[in-house]
């Protein structure tokens, strides 16, 4: 009788670590997977019924956002609640206001196709997402200049989604979501100051959060250890400890400068007009350093001072600060990111 209960248990250790194996094969991949807990479902449910009718789309208003989609009411209702948890993600890191924050709500679109992505969006043909952030000028009744502000986001399905399937990241691309999703909220939270942000660090928060857990609940100012590791553990499903692997590879053990980082500062660093190589360089040092800024608790507070003093029109960085953050940085990315470069001096 002990042989067969010996080999159950070795079947069954085998079993646990065979699917412990797949688990983390499907983390270093990138896979960025997403289910709906059965109270989610029920409260989509309820939420579905609301779901109304509103120029060509099914619409529905939650707290923080406009959710228009050319898909089903319950596909709808639970597009409106995964913006939601986004919302409370990008606010456990981004805990500061800034008292610049726009008093409208950024639009969300869900496109059947990318064919009509292209035509609502008006988007470049090499995006798989867009958001866009502007205002119209119109007198009011006191012949006052006022401003009336848009902010939408533009996504398309990766496939034909029925009106029976759920919300699902093989038919939803939630990494584009959540990168162009923290550019709406960043343009949210400065207003007026967002076109002065510089491009750099506005597309290291992005990429940063392309791989973000939502599921993850952190303290009001985010600085939960629970937090903490799960910002570490997101490295693992980003590709950019590759991008930086090939870096160093290329250019032996000379570490990145970050005046070099922060000269890139036009759309044209960060579009087609590069070559791919290029683009994914300037994105993987870039969400490197916003690692640096979001996952170091003091870098935080360094952080909020810079959206602070961007609101005040002052340099977002002494050079002494600059010189300190650099050689963090150099230090976080043999730490962090898994490359060898040499001690700075």
């Amino acid at each position: 009788m002990r042989l067969p209960t010996k080999f159950a248990l070795w079947f069954l250790l085998f079993l646990l670590l065979s699917r412990t194996a797949q688990a983390e094969d499907k983390v270093k991949k990138g896979v960025l997977e997403w289910k709906w807990t059965k109270k989610e479902r029920k409260a989509i449910k309820v939420l579905a019924e609301k779901v109304t009718e509103k120029d060509g789309y099914r619409y529905l208003e939650n707290p923080n956002w406009h959710i228009k989609t050319e898909l089903s009411a319950q596909f709808t209702a639970e597009a409106a609640t995964y913006m939601e948890l986004f919302y409370d993600s990008f606010c456990q890191v981004f805990y500061f206001k800034t008292g610049l924050d726009l008093d409208v709500k950024p639009t969300f679109y869900i496109l059947r196709s990318r064919e009509r992505y292209l035509e609502v969006s008006k988007a470049p043909e090499w995006t798989g997402g867009l958001y866009r952030f502007g205002y119209n000028t119109f007198k009011n009744e006191k012949g006052e200049i006022e401003k009336k502000y848009y902010l939408n986001l533009y996504v398309y399905l990766n496939k034909f989604v029925s009106d029976d399937q759920d919300f699902a990241c093989e038919f939803t691309p939630l990494n584009v979501i959540q990168h162009e999703g923290t550019h709406c909220l960043l343009a949210h939270l400065l207003g007026d100051k967002y076109f002065k942000f510089p491009v750099w660090l506005n597309e290291g928060m992005a990429t940063y959060y392309e791989y973000w857990d939502l599921r993850v609940k952190a303290s009001d100012e985010g600085n939960s250890d629970r937090d903490i590791r799960a910002r570490k553990k997101r490295l693992e499903r980003s590709p950019t400890p590759i991008e930086l692997k090939k870096y160093f590879e290329k250019h032996g053990d000379t570490p990145p400068k970050l005046s070099y980082l922060s000269s890139l500062n036009t759309q044209k660093e960060w579009s087609e007009e590069l070559s791919r190589e290029t683009i994914h360089l300037h994105y993987a040092l870039a969400e490197s350093f916003a690692d640096l800024m979001i996952c170091s608790r003091g870098r935080r507070e360094m952080l909020k001072t810079m959206f602070d003093r961007l609101c005040k029109d002052e340099p977002l960085l002494t050079a002494e600060e600059l010189d300190d953050l650099e050689k963090e940085w150099h230090k976080r990315l043999r730490k962090r990111w898994d490359v060898d470069i040499r001690k700075t001096k």
